[in-house]
């Protein structure tokens, strides 16, 4: 990511600029900082909220958080691409819309592995992608701090990114079936079954491009089935 603040030396107020630089914003206030700052930006098509536990944002030791970084990179990467952004706890007051960073949960750096990050994206999206972790250091605690995880988004040619395993009833990662999310609005949606039918089919017959942006926008929250530098 290029430096966040010679992007903002000069330039327009925070507050107008555009999403592009929406996220260079949130990046700016961690580098200065001022993670206080974050609190009350809202989840969007491009920013996305994880709260850490103890064993930080994504537990690898559990196949379901292997699933779930897989499905959060790849719904970006089917997107506009964008930031998730741990160490964030978000909730959704009555009078929101979104659900909002509420409340700061810095982290131990030792609990983010990013070459384990980057081999469980390898192994569960295809295909692969530009994917960068950035680490910022808490002001009042500087063990503790904030990563970003900042996922390109796919050129139209090479979409779509699929997650090459699925979930099952016991939160176990099994072959056999796909999952193709895709970041819309403030959540994640999933192609349904029959334009994921659609699409093999027009593959097969080397047929029109079909406009899963839109099948996206009204598809199903449900999996489909079928036979980056650190400092």
């Amino acid at each position: 990511m290029p430096n966040a603040d010679d992007r903002l030396e000069g330039s327009v107020d925070l507050e107008t600029m555009s999403v592009v630089d929406n996220r260079v914003r949130i990046v700016t206030l961690l580098a200065q900082q001022r993670p206080e700052a974050v609190l009350g930006i809202a989840e969007s098509e491009w920013v996305d909220f994880k709260s850490a536990g103890p064993a930080g944002p994504y537990d690898l030791s559990l196949e379901s958080k292997k699933y779930e970084l897989a499905k959060d990179v790849a719904a970006f990467a089917n997107a506009a691409g964008g930031l998730l952004v741990c160490g964030f706890k978000v909730t959704r007051r009555p009078t929101d819309l979104h659900e909002a960073a509420l409340k700061q949960t810095p982290f131990a750096k030792r609990l983010v592995n990013t070459e384990r990050y980057k081999a469980v994206i390898a192994d569960l999206v295809s295909p692969s992608m530009g994917v960068d972790f950035f680490w910022y250091e808490d002001p009042e605690n500087l063990d503790l701090g904030y990563l970003v995880i900042e996922v390109q988004a796919l050129p139209g040619t090479a979409r779509w990114a699929v997650v090459t395993k699925t979930l099952n009833e016991d939160g176990k990662l099994v072959k056999g079936g796909v999952a193709i999310p895709k970041r819309h609005g403030d959540n994640t949606r999933y192609l349904p079954p029959d334009t994921v039918y659609q699409l093999v089919n027009n593959g097969l017959r080397a047929g029109p491009t079909m406009d899963l942006a839109l099948a996206v926008g009204s598809g199903a929250a449900v999996a489909t089935w079928c036979s980056a530098p650190w400092p």
